[in-house]
Parts: structure tokens; sequence; C-alpha cells
């Protein structure tokens, strides 16, 4: 679960969604972001929004090898004490697909969140929360999205089979020997 995510958006759109100050990261459209690339991330420091990266997993104090925060990439909302995708249990939707959602935070959310002065971890994990069922659209997609180099649009389009076809026919090079 949460093995894949996607980040379509420029710098100067979620500069504008979540009012940052400082860009320090030059956000490229991603459409198959895979553990242990980097990946964006909105922090709060001497209060300024600052839209910085960091690498995808979580690495603990204890390992040798960073290489261990490539299979360490979730972290459950109950027991979060790191930065990573957090999981929850599933809302209706997800259900029947797995027994963990990522979370989504509700806009309204988002500023409790980010205050680096707020440390009650009760209220904080109050946030953490199945997303609305109604506010989420499921749909398959293409089983290319397990190969990190495939990172393209098409990665979030429905799959469908001739797309599919079309796809595979496009990304076929030809041989030079």
């Amino acid at each position: 679960m949460c093995g894949r995510f996607t980040l379509h958006h420029t710098a100067e759109e979620i500069a504008a969604r979540f009012e940052i100050q400082e860009v320090l990261f030059d956000v490229q459209p991603r459409y198959n972001i895979a553990p242990s690339q980097p990946i964006a991330t909105i922090t709060q420091q001497d209060g300024a929004r600052v839209l910085g990266s960091s690498r995808w997993g979580l690495i603990p104090s204890w390992a040798k090898d960073a290489a261990i925060g490539n299979r360490m990439i979730n972290a459950r909302a109950e027991t979060l004490r790191s930065c990573t995708i957090i999981t929850t249990v599933p809302n209706e939707i997800i259900t029947p697909l797995h027994h963990r959602m990522a979370v989504i935070l509700k806009p309204e959310d988002e500023e409790t969140w980010l205050d680096p002065d707020l440390k009650d971890v009760d209220e904080l994990s109050q946030l953490l929360q199945p997303y609305a069922n109604d506010a989420l659209e499921l749909f398959s997609v293409s089983r290319r999205v397990n190969t990190p180099a495939f990172d393209e649009e098409s990665c979030i389009f429905p799959w469908q089979e001739d797309l599919e076809e079309a796809i595979v026919e496009a990304s076929v090079q030809p041989k030079l020997f």
C-alpha cells in the first residue's frame, strides 16, 4: 500500500495552494514516484512555509545502512514518530482493496498539522483519519506503475486495454543491431 504516488503540480501551484514563502526544491511533474526517490515536502521553519525535499523512506537512528529506508516507506498513524507517507485504517472504498490507506489531510487541518509549536500527539493524531468516501475517485491504472522507470502522465489515466497497447507500442525502441 502506498508504494507509489504522483505530484504533477508546478512549484508555483504548490506555493499558491499552501502559502509557501520559500521554494528550495525544483518540482517537476512526476506520475510514478517510488520509494528512495526525492519527494517534495512542506515544512514550517521560523514562521515561514518552505517547499523542500526529502528522500522517501524512513531511516531509523539504529540503521547501519540507509538502504533500509527503501523498505520502510509507510508509517501507521497510530505509531508515527517520523516523516513518511502516513497510513490509517481504510475507508469503505479502499477496504475491499487493502487494509490500510494513505492519510489525506482535510484543507482545514493543514495549518494545525504544519504548526511546529504543536507537540500534542493526541491532537495531531485526530487529524490522521480516513478520507471521506465521496471525496475520492477509484479506478484501475496500468500495471506499468510497478516499474519506477515508467514515469509519465498515462500513469494516472484510468486503465483501458487499447490505451495500454498504445503505450507499450510507443515505448518500444528500435533495435540498433
